[in-house]
């Protein structure tokens, strides 16, 4: 067994590495720690360790051994970006490189780490590659465990993500030579494609992302073998079609109006502000990564930044500097504290409105493009109601709204407005009631109307949880038919809840694949619109928060900067600017904010000629617009 620093194999050519003998080599770092480390991370270790040359004076500790990564979770496609991202941290801390340009060789060399990996290591590696082939396939799915795991599915959702835990559990786990396990280890391959390939199917949907009831029991490797499993699956590619089409195009202009709209926040200032406007948050372990690099007030009152580490704030009211609050003169700018320590990424000369703006909507947009791959089985999610909702109804696991045994139905009747179900007239003229019932209508809202009060109580009630909207029951649909049905002035179906059996469901929320176009639109409703009447610049923030991050992790960074754009100084006053430093700051709509703000945004928008034509006085008068 040989001896090596860290220093000796940084000063070996990248080429000579590959002449070592093969083995295990007793490598000691700067941190004085000594690690075994196999000869082909020695080769990995300096093509990473490049980064060192532009800053020689830098130690090299043994946190940065490969090996740290490698022996948790072995190889795989994640490991040379996780070591590059610490090594890219430990050599920013250690010479304190905090602005772009500070960084900006460093970033360069990232870029020519991962061509070398490409270029020189690949090449070298080839005569050790493996190659794959249909006995791996066959391999892996007559394995005894994959065997009983398929012979214990039953057709519910929650039985087939226990097919695919215990599918992911046991191929992780097995020491085995094949192939197509090596690969899934490595995350070589997508695991959920495999499980789809080694399990289930699953639940498909359709174009409108209903649910098929009963789920495809074979797999991509076993194959589907007859007529409804080779229809249901081929709604996958009609679905993969709609989306890459209409479904982009919205997405992208939804992409560019926000981007018009967040354009005013043109840069980022180094330095703090002193600002001592805080936004209190509770730190939870869900949200902890999306608060990397905010700085904070820390047990002893001190600014701190939110490393991610931090298990201590749990479940804690803790304050946060954000761009809200930020109180440089000049209202386009946001200094770096209040901004966090990821405002030490953005060049000098890039619009951080746009950036972030471009940041988000391209996750966006790629899992629209990418609707083919992400397709997965559909899972079982819990629906929850709220508000009025309670008043009437509870839920059951299998979304079933039932009727509350505490609401005397007396003189209750329910209102269902004609819009939303308008072929229920053509379904009760039949004879029979057996019609697909998403056919009928969904429903979103509904009118309880007590007439036991002396002047008529009417609630409007929300009963759609999310992008999810209910349909009448079967049991609701044979009463209907069996009761006198009214019509109020609008046109609307006015039923009379008198003899409902309270036992029996009223409507039920089925389960609904998420739709990501349906998701596109309420981030661009929370940024675009005062949806549900919010105006106050933090609490659309968190509700902004909350909503990106049901789907995927986006630093709070990238959300801040958003909703500071929407801010004015005084509406009411008619001073649309940016709403730095004023008392009476307030979120404003898109629609406001392109008409009062810098005539640019208007004029690129595509609604500038109602504007010039209809209101040439205001549209020219000066006011206080922001500079063109």
């Amino acid at each position: 067994m040989k001896n090596l620093t860290a220093k000796q194999i940084l000063a070996m050519p990248r080429m000579d590495t590959f002449n070592i003998p093969t083995g295990k080599y007793e490598v000691t770092y700067d941190d004085n720690v000594t690690l075994l480390v196999p000869s082909p991370l020695i080769i990995f270790n300096r093509y990473i360790w490049d980064m060192f040359t532009l800053f020689p004076q830098t130690p090299i500790t043994s946190k940065l051994c490969v090996t740290n990564f490698t022996q948790k979770e072995g190889y795989n496609g994640d490991t040379h970006r996780q070591v590059m991202e610490d090594v890219f941290k430990h050599i920013c801390d250690h010479n304190k490189l905090e602005s772009y340009d500070q960084k900006d060789p460093l970033l360069k060399m990232i870029y020519q780490i991962i061509d070398h990996l490409q270029n020189e290591v690949l090449n070298m590696i080839s005569p050790h590659v493996g190659t794959i082939n249909a006995m791996d396939f066959i391999e892996v799915v007559n394995d005894p465990e994959i065997v009983e795991i398929h012979q214990n599915l039953k057709p519910t959702p929650e039985s087939v993500e226990r097919a695919y835990k215990s599918i992911r559990s046991y191929v992780s786990n097995t020491a085995t030579n094949n192939r197509f396990a090596k690969a899934y280890r490595a995350k070589s391959i997508n695991d959920n494609q495999a499980n789809q390939c080694i399990g289930p199917r699953g639940f498909n949907t359709d174009l409108d992302r209903t649910v098929f009831r009963t789920p495809i029991n074979s797999g991509f490797i076993r194959g589907m073998g007859n007529l409804y499993e080779i229809m249901v699956e081929g709604c996958t590619a009609a679905k993969s079609l709609n989306a890459s089409g209409s479904h982009i195009q919205t997405s992208e202009y939804t992409s560019r109006r926000i981007q018009l709209l967040t354009m005013p926040v043109t840069g980022v200032v180094y330095g703090d502000c002193g600002s001592q406007e805080f936004w209190e948050v509770v730190i939870t372990p869900q949200n902890i990564d999306n608060l990397k690099g905010i700085y904070y007030i820390n047990d002893a009152g001190q600014l701190d930044h939110i490393r991610g580490d931090e298990t201590h704030l749990y479940q804690r009211l803790t304050k946060l500097r954000t761009a809200l609050g930020c109180q440089h003169h000049d209202p386009s700018k946001i200094c770096s504290t209040c901004l966090g320590r990821t405002a030490l990424n953005f060049l000098d000369n890039s619009n951080v409105g746009y950036t972030t703006v471009a940041h988000l909507m391209e996750k966006l947009t790629q899992a629209i493009l990418s609707t083919k791959h992400l397709t997965h089985s559909v899972k079982k999610s819990m629906i929850s109601l709220s508000g009025l909702a309670l008043k009437y109804f509870y839920v059951t696991e299998s979304g079933d709204l039932f009727i509350r045994p505490e609401v005397d139905l007396t003189g209750i009747q329910v209102i269902l407005p004609n819009a939303k179900v308008s072929k229920l007239i053509d379904v009760l003229n039949l004879q029979h009631t057996n019609v697909a019932l998403s056919k009928i209508g969904e429903l979103d809202q509904i009118v309880i109307k007590d007439n036991k009060h002396k002047t008529p109580l009417v609630e409007k009630i929300n009963i759609a949880y999310k992008d999810r909207n209910c349909v009448i029951t079967k049991a609701f649909l044979d009463y209907i038919k069996t009761t006198e049905i009214e019509s109020d002035p609008r046109g609307n179906f006015v039923i009379s809840l008198d003899r409902f059996n309270k036992e029996l469901p009223i409507f039920n929320n089925p389960l609904k694949e998420t739709n990501i176009i349906n998701f596109v639109n309420r981030v661009a409703g929370i940024v675009e619109t005062n949806k549900d009447k919010i105006t106050d610049p933090y609490e659309k923030l968190e509700l902004l928060m909350n909503t990106v991050h049901e789907k995927f992790k986006c630093n709070l960074t990238v959300l801040q900067v958003i909703i500071y754009a929407t801010t004015a100084f005084n509406p009411m006053g008619g001073n649309f600017r940016l709403g730095r430093n004023s008392p009476v700051k307030a979120c404003e709509t898109r629609y406001n904010l392109f008409r009062h703000r810098s005539f640019s945004g208007l004029a690129v928008y595509q609604e500038q000629m109602e504007e010039l034509v209809s209101r040439p006085t205001s549209t020219f008068t000066p006011g206080n617009r922001e500079p063109h």
